[in-house]
């Protein structure tokens, strides 16, 4: 390849960095997110900097929310903040991938992972968003880095960092410890850190939220909307999960990675048989692989259901520097050269589906929240949700938001009219999915078209999306 005819590899490297950096830039501008939470993120970074940082939600761990508070201290806008937590964090854990993947495979090494990430859609997309997954990423990152170079107290730090953030790590974290190129005592010294961190997390939110099971909401959400529960017996239901996670290995990382780089990524053990600290790196990656899976397992979305891709995004770096190490030892420059082709290309098809999604699902929606600030009043009430809630929500606000979720059952269209009248709402945003609430609050708004005339007034349809599917009306009186 023509990167590695060139007398100095440093130039490579730099200009594939820069390279990264400018492609991060163009998504910053032009993606609009993997779904609502990327926009709900924007209020509770505005939220834990309201409060002075002593109140989190604990649907999620607050650790993202933490840190991007402390960017909204310095720039006041939370989508900057936001934003700044995840790119910086993004490229902190490429650097730290290129790193290791230098001391390894060499120079060659690291030209292979900034071309193998250069356009992989959860670590580029992700990585300009407003998503918690890059900064946990770091922490797990920098967590492995303190392991192989036996700094036992940093290991406990970072490895409660990354807990801070998803509260799955100690799955992974504390089994490494078996591994971990030191003694007992200094074992002791990681877990306890570890475990004082479970353990405050605990404490605070049995003293906030009067429980200390920080996991119950989100544990119990993904098994709800999962299919696992409409199995008819336990044998469906484990057949079911090994049929998902079957799917996750064989279609989805392949085709979101690059199936030469699976393939390498899982010989990595045969061809680094001797080398200690290869080998823990892949035993790592392969205990996150499998809690990434047993997640899938027990919730059982469906294959493609794209919250898969974001639990996968931690995965990406380590299965990428144990592959490209192993490559790059074990195959003449022509397989590499393959492989790196087919992985680019698979990727960038799935990033520009991502972003085509992205774009017919939460474009819209945005545009429509900036027309709402451009142009109502935000001392008058709206019925809003979803995206564009949130969208208004993002700073100190003044706008007054009724959600569907609070809202009475309307049965008929004077219902609405009458509510509407006594709330002083005069925009109402209907969605069509049922977990949005609104057609179980108002049904007859799910096949309505035009202008609805009432003896109360008038429902008058202005906008409609149907990739998404929502309704943006107009109530007068």
């Amino acid at each position: 390849m023509l990167l590695f005819s060139m007398k100095d590899s440093k130039y490579s490297i730099l200009s594939l960095f820069a390279l990264v950096v400018l492609v991060r830039l163009y998504f910053l501008q032009t993606y609009y997110g993997w779904e609502e939470s990327d926009y709900g993120n924007l209020a509770m970074v505005y939220g834990v900097w309201e409060s002075g940082f002593t109140h989190f939600d604990m649907n999620h761990m607050p650790g993202y929310y933490f840190v991007g508070a402390l960017a909204y201290a310095v720039c006041h806008n939370s989508i900057w903040a936001a934003l700044s937590v995840s790119v910086v964090s993004g490229l902190g854990s490429l650097l730290v991938v290129v790193k290791w993947a230098k001391k390894w495979g060499f120079d060659r090494g690291a030209v292979l992972v900034l071309l193998a990430l250069l356009c992989q859609p959860e670590f580029i997309l992700y990585s300009s968003s407003s998503l918690r997954e890059p900064l946990y990423t770091l922490f797990v990152l920098l967590a492995l880095s303190s392991l192989l170079e036996a700094q036992p107290w940093r290991y406990g730090l970072w490895a409660v960092l990354a807990f801070s953030v998803r509260f799955e790590a100690p799955l992974f974290v504390i089994p490494m410890l078996l591994l971990a190129p030191f003694g007992w005592r200094d074992r002791l010294k990681s877990l306890s850190v570890v475990l004082a961190g479970v353990l405050l997390w605990m404490l605070y939110c049995w003293a906030v939220y009067e429980t200390p099971f920080f996991w119950r909401h989100a544990a119990s959400v993904n098994v709800e909307t999962g299919l696992g529960l409409e199995a008819q017996s336990f044998v469906e239901w484990f057949t079911n999960g090994l049929v998902i996670v079957w799917g996750l290995l064989t279609e989805i990382a392949p085709n979101h990675v690059g199936h030469g780089l699976i393939l390498a990524w899982l010989m990595t053990p045969v061809v680094w048989k001797d080398s200690k600290r290869i080998l823990s790196c892949w035993v790592w990656s392969m205990l996150m692989t499998g809690v990434w899976l047993g997640i899938a397992f027990v919730a059982q979305h469906e294959v493609g259901h794209n919250l898969y891709w974001k639990w996968m995004y931690p995965l990406v770096p380590f299965w990428v520097l144990c592959a490209v190490v192993t490559l790059s030892r074990a195959t003449p420059k022509w397989v590499w050269g393959l492989v790196m082709v087919q992985a680019i290309f698979v990727q960038t098809k799935e990033t520009h589906r991502q972003w085509e999604l992205s774009e017919e699902l939460y474009g819209p929606q945005i545009r429509l929240a900036k027309w709402m600030e451009g142009n109502l009043d935000p001392k008058k009430p709206l019925l809003v949700d979803n995206v564009p809630a949130c969208w208004l929500r993002r700073d100190a606000t003044v706008y007054t938001l009724h959600s569907w979720f609070d809202v009475p059952l309307f049965t008929t269209e004077e219902d609405l009219i009458r509510w509407a009248k006594q709330e002083d709402v005069h925009w109402v945003l209907f969605f069509k999915e049922e977990w949005t609430q609104a057609p179980a609050k108002a049904r007859f708004l799910l096949n309505s078209t035009g202008t609805i005339d009432t003896t109360e007034g008038q429902i008058v349809l202005v906008e409609e999306e149907t990739q998404y599917g929502w309704k943006w009306y107009h109530l007068t009186w």
